[in-house]
């Protein structure tokens, strides 16, 4: 989710580095081994840890989506680079306004330029 920049010797299967989240000083583990459960946690800046293990399947579900929909998501703007503002009707932009206060009163956007601009 904060998106490697380079390969490692740990990482396995299908690696996709593209950062989805803005820059923050906690990091997200999420990990759906088989569409079973789910392992979530926040990793804070001093290497403390907050997890949750479920197999709540609509936990289980949200997540799994939550991840291919961010990856989809941030292929897609990498795709159409720094323009992609410019192909959105002033309806969805709107939306996109309306569904994210946005942190420190930043729209969505606003947050996507930033994650593009890295």
């Amino acid at each position: 989710m904060a998106g490697c920049p380079r390969e490692c010797a740990h990482c396995r299967g299908q690696i996709f580095r593209y950062q989805v989240l803005p820059h923050r000083p906690m990091r997200w583990l999420m990990v759906i081994p088989d569409s079973s459960e789910v392992l979530a946690g926040e990793i804070g800046s001093c290497g403390d840890a907050i997890l949750i293990r479920t197999r709540q399947k609509m936990i289980v579900d949200l997540s799994t989506w939550y991840i291919r929909q961010s990856i989809a998501l941030a292929a897609m703007l990498s795709d159409l680079g720094y323009g992609f503002k410019d192909h959105f009707s002033p309806e969805t932009r709107q939306i996109l306004y309306d569904i994210s206060p946005g942190q420190d009163g930043v729209d969505w956007i606003a947050q996507m330029l930033q994650i593009e601009n890295r």
